[in-house]
Protein backbone atom coordinates (compact mmCIF):
# COMPACT_ATOMS: atom_id res chain seq x y z
CA UNK A 1 0.00 0.00 0.00
CA UNK A 2 1.22 3.51 -0.74
CA UNK A 3 1.68 6.11 1.96
CA UNK A 4 -1.74 7.48 1.00
CA UNK A 5 -0.52 10.91 -0.05
CA UNK A 6 -2.47 12.37 -2.95
CA UNK A 7 -0.69 11.94 -6.26
CA UNK A 8 -3.56 11.80 -8.75
CA UNK A 9 -7.29 12.28 -9.11
CA UNK A 10 -9.41 12.29 -5.99
CA UNK A 11 -12.27 9.88 -5.30
CA UNK A 12 -15.81 10.73 -6.32
CA UNK A 13 -17.45 13.36 -4.11
CA UNK A 14 -19.66 12.47 -1.19
CA UNK A 15 -23.21 13.42 -2.22
CA UNK A 16 -25.74 15.11 0.07
CA UNK A 17 -29.11 16.62 -0.76
CA UNK A 18 -28.79 19.37 1.85
CA UNK A 19 -31.95 18.19 3.61
CA UNK A 20 -30.45 15.31 5.63
CA UNK A 21 -30.92 17.34 8.83
CA UNK A 22 -34.26 18.83 7.80
CA UNK A 23 -35.52 21.40 5.36
CA UNK A 24 -32.89 23.95 4.43
CA UNK A 25 -35.28 26.74 5.44
CA UNK A 26 -35.04 25.79 9.13
CA UNK A 27 -33.35 28.38 11.35
CA UNK A 28 -29.59 27.84 11.56
CA UNK A 29 -29.76 27.20 15.32
CA UNK A 30 -32.25 24.34 14.73
CA UNK A 31 -30.00 22.82 12.04
CA UNK A 32 -27.01 23.07 14.41
CA UNK A 33 -28.98 21.29 17.14
CA UNK A 34 -29.96 18.54 14.69
CA UNK A 35 -26.35 18.27 13.48
CA UNK A 36 -25.13 17.70 17.04
CA UNK A 37 -27.75 15.01 17.60
CA UNK A 38 -26.83 13.41 14.27
CA UNK A 39 -23.11 13.29 15.06
CA UNK A 40 -23.64 11.94 18.56
CA UNK A 41 -25.90 9.18 17.22
CA UNK A 42 -23.96 8.31 14.04
CA UNK A 43 -20.30 9.24 14.49
CA UNK A 44 -19.21 9.77 18.11
CA UNK A 45 -17.17 6.85 19.43
CA UNK A 46 -16.93 5.29 15.99
CA UNK A 47 -13.81 4.41 14.04
CA UNK A 48 -13.54 4.53 10.27
CA UNK A 49 -10.90 3.20 7.90
CA UNK A 50 -9.55 5.58 5.28
CA UNK A 51 -9.57 3.72 1.97
CA UNK A 52 -6.40 5.31 0.58
CA UNK A 53 -4.14 5.01 3.64
CA UNK A 54 -5.70 2.01 5.37
CA UNK A 55 -5.53 4.03 8.60
CA UNK A 56 -8.11 3.62 11.34
CA UNK A 57 -9.38 7.03 12.48
CA UNK A 58 -11.39 7.54 15.64
CA UNK A 59 -14.18 10.09 15.96
CA UNK A 60 -14.48 11.40 19.49
CA UNK A 61 -16.50 13.95 21.40
CA UNK A 62 -13.78 16.61 21.08
CA UNK A 63 -13.69 16.41 17.27
CA UNK A 64 -17.49 16.58 17.14
CA UNK A 65 -17.61 19.58 19.47
CA UNK A 66 -15.00 21.39 17.37
CA UNK A 67 -16.95 20.57 14.22
CA UNK A 68 -20.05 22.25 15.55
CA UNK A 69 -18.37 25.15 17.36
CA UNK A 70 -17.21 26.42 13.97
CA UNK A 71 -20.40 25.67 12.03
CA UNK A 72 -21.54 29.24 11.42
CA UNK A 73 -22.60 28.91 7.79
CA UNK A 74 -25.60 26.90 6.65
CA UNK A 75 -23.62 24.73 4.23
CA UNK A 76 -21.16 23.91 6.98
CA UNK A 77 -23.96 22.56 9.16
CA UNK A 78 -25.48 20.74 6.18
CA UNK A 79 -22.12 19.01 5.58
CA UNK A 80 -22.15 17.25 8.97
CA UNK A 81 -23.85 14.02 7.77
CA UNK A 82 -20.94 13.55 5.34
CA UNK A 83 -18.25 13.31 8.05
CA UNK A 84 -17.92 9.51 8.08
CA UNK A 85 -17.86 9.00 4.28
CA UNK A 86 -15.50 11.97 3.88
CA UNK A 87 -13.02 10.45 6.33
CA UNK A 88 -13.34 7.11 4.54
CA UNK A 89 -12.67 8.60 1.06
CA UNK A 90 -10.35 11.54 1.71
CA UNK A 91 -6.85 11.67 0.27
CA UNK A 92 -3.89 12.44 2.51
CA UNK A 93 -2.45 15.72 1.28
CA UNK A 94 0.37 16.29 3.77
CA UNK A 95 1.67 15.46 7.22
CA UNK A 96 3.50 17.85 9.50
CA UNK A 97 4.79 18.07 13.04
CA UNK A 98 2.30 19.43 15.55
CA UNK A 99 3.33 22.96 16.44
CA UNK A 100 0.94 23.36 19.36
CA UNK A 101 3.25 23.40 22.41
CA UNK A 102 0.42 22.12 24.64
CA UNK A 103 -0.11 19.05 22.45
CA UNK A 104 3.19 18.24 20.76
CA UNK A 105 4.40 15.70 23.37
CA UNK A 106 1.23 13.58 23.28
CA UNK A 107 0.16 14.35 19.69
CA UNK A 108 3.30 14.83 17.58
CA UNK A 109 1.75 14.60 14.07
CA UNK A 110 -1.03 16.38 12.21
CA UNK A 111 -2.31 14.94 8.93
CA UNK A 112 -4.33 16.99 6.46
CA UNK A 113 -6.76 15.15 4.20
CA UNK A 114 -8.84 16.50 1.32
CA UNK A 115 -12.06 15.31 -0.28
CA UNK A 116 -14.90 16.51 -2.46
CA UNK A 117 -18.42 17.05 -1.19
CA UNK A 118 -21.55 17.93 -3.14
CA UNK A 119 -24.49 19.47 -1.29
CA UNK A 120 -27.44 19.79 -3.66
CA UNK A 121 -25.85 21.22 -6.79
CA UNK A 122 -22.89 22.92 -5.08
CA UNK A 123 -19.50 21.20 -5.00
CA UNK A 124 -17.05 21.84 -2.17
CA UNK A 125 -13.45 21.03 -1.36
CA UNK A 126 -13.17 19.78 2.19
CA UNK A 127 -10.16 19.68 4.48
CA UNK A 128 -10.12 17.25 7.35
CA UNK A 129 -7.53 17.21 10.09
CA UNK A 130 -6.47 13.94 11.70
CA UNK A 131 -4.09 14.06 14.65
CA UNK A 132 -1.80 11.18 15.57
CA UNK A 133 -0.70 10.33 19.09
CA UNK A 134 2.77 9.09 20.01
CA UNK A 135 1.46 5.50 20.12
CA UNK A 136 0.06 5.74 16.58
CA UNK A 137 -3.62 6.27 17.43
CA UNK A 138 -5.28 8.60 14.93
CA UNK A 139 -8.35 10.71 15.58
CA UNK A 140 -10.44 13.29 13.79
CA UNK A 141 -9.80 16.68 15.34
CA UNK A 142 -11.04 19.38 13.04
CA UNK A 143 -14.05 21.50 12.42
CA UNK A 144 -15.22 19.95 9.17
CA UNK A 145 -17.85 22.62 8.83
CA UNK A 146 -15.25 25.38 8.51
CA UNK A 147 -13.47 23.53 5.74
CA UNK A 148 -16.07 23.54 3.00
CA UNK A 149 -15.36 26.06 0.26
CA UNK A 150 -16.89 26.09 -3.20
CA UNK A 151 -14.76 23.90 -5.46
CA UNK A 152 -14.49 26.59 -8.13
CA UNK A 153 -13.32 29.14 -5.59
CA UNK A 154 -9.91 30.64 -6.19
CA UNK A 155 -9.16 30.41 -2.48
CA UNK A 156 -8.18 27.19 -0.83
CA UNK A 157 -10.15 25.70 2.02
CA UNK A 158 -9.49 27.24 5.41
CA UNK A 159 -7.39 25.56 8.08
CA UNK A 160 -8.13 25.91 11.78
CA UNK A 161 -6.47 28.74 13.65
CA UNK A 162 -4.88 26.40 16.16
CA UNK A 163 -2.22 23.74 16.43
CA UNK A 164 0.15 22.79 13.68
CA UNK A 165 -2.11 23.55 10.78
CA UNK A 166 -2.07 27.33 11.11
CA UNK A 167 1.40 27.59 9.58
CA UNK A 168 0.41 26.03 6.26
CA UNK A 169 -0.03 28.52 3.40
CA UNK A 170 -3.65 29.13 2.39
CA UNK A 171 -3.05 28.07 -1.20
CA UNK A 172 -1.66 24.65 -0.38
CA UNK A 173 -4.72 22.51 -1.11
CA UNK A 174 -4.38 21.20 -4.65
CA UNK A 175 -7.22 21.68 -7.09
CA UNK A 176 -9.24 18.53 -6.60
CA UNK A 177 -10.52 16.46 -9.47
CA UNK A 178 -12.83 13.48 -9.10
CA UNK A 179 -11.37 10.14 -10.13
CA UNK A 180 -13.12 8.03 -12.76
CA UNK A 181 -14.94 4.99 -11.39
CA UNK A 182 -12.99 1.75 -11.50
CA UNK A 183 -14.02 -1.91 -11.40
CA UNK A 184 -13.16 -2.11 -7.68
CA UNK A 185 -15.66 0.73 -6.99
CA UNK A 186 -18.53 -1.47 -8.17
Amino acid sequence: MSDGHATGPFPEPVLLTGTELGESTLPLEELQSRALAYLRANAQGRTVVNALTGWTIGIGRRGINKTLNHAARREHVQSVPALVPLLERAALVFTEANRDPDEVRSVPLVHTFAALLTIGREEYRVRLIVKETGNGRRFYDHDLSATAEPADSARAAHLPKEGAANAEPAGSLPKLKAAPATDKDA
